[in-house]
């Protein structure tokens, strides 16, 4: 394998490695806050993780909006 192939090959794991720290940070940030009460902090980390398609921080944001935590409940008179 050439110099220039290696210096590729290293420079996208690591970047791969520093895109899922970031990810995996603002994970636990979120459960940290969320576990402290301060749900404003949770919404604020794990938005855009939910935007990106993450499924588990979708499914803790569609808990807090059916328990009302943190966000208002508004349900529309439809039953779940």
């Amino acid at each position: 394998m050439g110099r220039m192939c290696k210096a590729a090959v290293a420079t996208l794991i690591l970047a791969v490695g520093l895109v899922g720290s970031v990810v995996a940070g603002a994970f636990e940030d979120g459960m940290d806050a969320a576990e402290s009460g301060d749900y404003e902090t949770a919404m604020r980390l794990w938005r855009p993780l939910a935007d990106q398609g993450d499924p588990t921080v979708q499914n803790l944001l569609g808990q807090m909006y059916r328990e009302g935590t943190g966000v208002p409940q508004g349900y529309s008179g439809s039953s779940i």
